[in-house]
């Protein structure tokens, strides 16, 4: 009897393959979530460190979200500058300003004043001396070897701005196409530069609350359990949401891929 294919509509054992978590996405992932484990076996990261390491990325991928609102081409920015009701819509050079200043200030600007907390509760002595940006990549990033894991966050958000920014707009012999994103529905008709921005948007967000409640959760507790609890739900709790989500995302484009190829 010959194997049975799950149809279009059939279900299968588990919704996520298993081959879909060796997709470069979701190998990063989880490199970049078990990384903290190197740090506090080779390096001798403290909680303030490992801290410190998903802040700071997030921070990265802030930046690298600013760069893509401010590079937005103006056929998406006319999207974000319709105005309301009675209202005219916002010229171009406002919408990229806004849609920077936001990206700034949603992501960098909490993720600095939450730095300040952290090492002001938590920062050993040496940590508490720096009194300038360059004492603080110093001492913090260079020498605790924090740069590595974050150099590897920015080469990887370079990708993404190449693929989804740059390349399709080089004048190419065969032109690049930005990959379509799993969206919701009501945005599956923009152009793949806007969902590629709005998916790129919210998974900084998402990322951003759940190392914050990760955090937070890890402190309310660290007092009697010291870092444990940090690592267990930055790296356990933290690293398995973040490949989930992002298999779940590949399966979901996969499958919206394969609807449009039918005839």
């Amino acid at each position: 009897m010959p194997d049975q294919v799950a149809g279009p509509s059939g279900q299968e054992p588990w919704p996520i393959p298993a081959r879909t978590f060796w997709r470069p996405p979701v190998v990063f992932e989880f490199i970049f979530g078990i990384s903290p484990l190197a740090g506090i076996l080779f390096w001798g990261w403290d909680m303030y460190l490992v801290l410190m390491m998903h802040l700071l990325a997030l921070a990265v991928s802030g930046l690298w979200l600013a760069l893509r609102a401010l590079t937005l081409s103006g056929e998406s920015l006319r999207y974000f500058a319709r105005g309301r009701r009675g209202k005219a819509p916002r010229s171009p050079l406002a919408t990229r300003a806004l849609l920077t200043g936001l990206s700034v200030v949603g992501t960098v600007v909490p993720l600095a004043a939450f730095i300040a907390m952290i090492t002001g509760e938590f920062a050993a002595p040496r940590y508490r001396a720096i009194s300038s940006l360059a004492d603080f990549w110093r001492i913090v990033v260079v020498s605790s070897g924090l740069w590595l894991p974050l150099a590897v966050v920015v080469v990887w958000e370079a990708i993404g701005f190449i693929g989804d920014v740059v390349l399709p707009r080089l004048p190419l012999a065969n032109r690049f196409q930005v990959p379509l994103r799993p969206i919701g529905r009501e945005w599956s008709k923009l152009s793949g530069e806007l969902q590629a921005f709005i998916y790129v948007r919210a998974f900084v967000v998402l990322r951003m609350l759940v190392t914050v409640l990760a955090v937070g959760i890890g402190i309310m507790v660290s007092d009697t359990l010291g870092i444990i609890p940090i690592v267990v739900l930055l790296v356990g709790l933290k690293t398995a949401v973040a490949v989930l989500l992002e298999a779940g995302a590949i399966v979901d484009a996969e499958k919206r891929a394969a609807s449009h190829a039918r005839p």
